[in-house]
């Protein structure tokens, strides 16, 4: 009897220091990370004033890379929006610039956007992630992130140039012999004194 007992017993220290031992192996496996949350976006949603070479910038709470999926600038023309640049993840490394001790992704797009445009960007949920595969979630409307660029600039004014009023210097030989107002009329020109007479049946300037 003691004997059974005591087998028993053993069988259940046995499975008891089993159980001990496989505890700590799976409490010490990876924690399951949040997925990063976005703190702020620049340009801010519904900026305006927007510089037309403007970079987009993105700041998170964790380190993140681009993984997949598109990022689309589209602009308002009218009532449409226009798709005017679409990034992809696999090749935004080229135009991207991340700042790790600030979590920090800056994009430049390869465009300038045009004055006076209202644009909108689209994020397809795995752009950005975090290193346990966590995405953030994805920006599907146009109406999730909004800015509008600067006005353009006032075209260059042209200043007409008003010609100088040409002065004609009479001379006593170019008014003699022309029609006169009244007989005995008398005008100086150049000095020389000329009166208004009849010649030829006409009054004409002649030298007084």
């Amino acid at each position: 009897m003691n004997r059974t007992i005591k087998r028993r017993n053993g069988a259940f220290a046995l499975v008891v220091a089993l159980v001990a031992a496989v505890a700590p192996l799976a409490a010490a496996g990876p924690a399951h990370a949040a997925p990063p949350v976005l703190l702020t976006r620049s340009p801010a949603h519904r900026a305006t004033g927007v510089a037309i070479d403007a970079n987009l910038e993105f700041t998170f709470d964790q380190t993140v890379s681009l993984d997949g999926g598109n990022l689309t600038i589209k602009k308002l023309v009218g009532n449409d929006w226009i798709h005017t640049e679409v990034i992809r993840a696999q090749d935004g490394l080229a135009i991207a610039t991340f700042k790790p001790s600030t979590f920090t992704v800056i994009i430049n797009p390869r465009t300038n956007f045009e004055p006076s445009t209202r644009y909108a960007v689209l994020i397809d949920g795995n752009f950005f992630k975090n290193a346990a595969g966590e995405a953030l979630p994805e920006f599907t409307s146009e109406g999730s992130w909004q800015f509008t660029t600067v006005a353009a600039p006032p075209a260059p004014t042209t200043t007409a140039t008003t010609a100088a009023p040409t002065t004609t210097v009479l001379l006593p030989r170019s008014v003699i012999g022309t029609a006169c107002p009244r007989l005995g009329a008398i005008r100086t020109v150049r000095s020389t004194r000329l009166e208004c007479r009849m010649y030829g049946g006409r009054r004409v300037w002649r030298r007084g």
